[in-house]
């Protein structure tokens, strides 16, 4: 979880400081940064230290996760274990699409008229929580910042980037099978 947090937070702080395109894959052992020009992500070298700072973490996450939207998600959750959704009857429940409609109204009429309610305070709590797992995610900031970035330059991919290669080019929409491109993404590595 703290990979699929920090990927778009640092990705988001990086085009703050120079426009630029990102994209990121990310697995249980690294992440993975795509950009076509070499500038965004020489800065994460050059700017580690910057780049996960504690002050504005909590801005900047909401800027590059959208906290706000996913909070309204997480208050179907909320609203439901309060009661506040009538789910339907056995037998005759109510569709998802329903259930999130109806606390998306409630969610709108609370975040207008009472931004601090407890019920908006406790979704946020869980999407910081359970989603971004805010505790570790800062922990390991504060980690890694004590940590000087080296780049290395590889002939093929090494064995903790391979997986991150394959995932990426799962998330593709392709006709090919996933192993007929991993076979051409391969090809040259045993020269």
């Amino acid at each position: 979880m703290v990979h699929q947090t920090l990927a778009p937070l640092l990705a988001h702080r990086i085009a703050k400081k120079r426009p630029a395109t990102l994209t990121w894959t990310v697995n249980d052992y690294g992440i993975e940064w795509l950009c076509s020009e070499p500038e965004p992500i020489d800065c994460i070298l050059s700017d580690w230290t910057d780049l996960l700072r504690q002050d504005g973490l909590l801005n900047d996450l909401n800027e590059a996760l959208q906290l706000s939207e996913l909070t309204r998600r997480q208050f179907r959750t909320t609203a439901r274990i309060a009661g506040w959704i009538f789910q339907g009857y056995p037998g005759r429940m109510k569709s998802a699409r329903a259930l999130q409609t109806s606390a998306g109204l409630i969610f709108d009429v609370l975040s207008k008229y009472d931004p601090d309610h407890l019920f908006i305070a406790q979704a946020r709590q869980d999407v910081l929580t359970e989603f971004c797992d805010l505790e570790r995610l800062t922990l390991t900031c504060e980690w890694l910042r004590q940590m000087q970035p080296h780049q290395v330059n590889v002939a093929r991919p090494s064995p903790l980037g391979l997986p991150l290669m394959i995932e990426r080019l799962s998330a593709r929409v392709s006709t090919e099978t996933l192993q007929m491109r991993l076979q051409k993404l391969t090809a040259g590595f045993d020269d």
